[in-house]
């Protein structure tokens, strides 16, 4: 199971009303994390990958190239752009169950 920590993003701390990412959002920039850190899906089992001030613009450029089917979920490239910036701190890991 995927865990999604948002507690270092924007969204967890301002008054500033921003959306909660949906689920294609969180799917997108988690598979271009892996890309960008040469990561599989197991190694989050037991690394995790994080969205920074430093790799943020990376992120968005992978999902453009990579992914330009999850990228129409951002609806334009600037606004890719910008959702991916709101997310900065996010840290994903995956935790085995049972």
């Amino acid at each position: 199971m995927i865990e999604y920590d948002l507690t270092a993003t924007r969204l967890a701390q301002t008054d500033e009303p921003i959306p909660v990412p949906t689920e294609a959002e969180l799917f997108a920039i988690t598979v271009a994390l892996l890309l960008m850190e040469g990561r599989s899906y197991s190694d989050l089992s037991c690394h995790s990958v994080s969205l920074t001030r430093r790799n943020h613009r990376r992120i968005a450029e992978l999902i453009e190239e990579h992914t330009p089917t999850l990228a129409r979920e951002f609806n334009t490239p600037v606004e890719l752009r910008k959702r991916i910036q709101q997310l900065v701190g996010l840290r994903i890991t995956r935790h085995m169950v049972g």
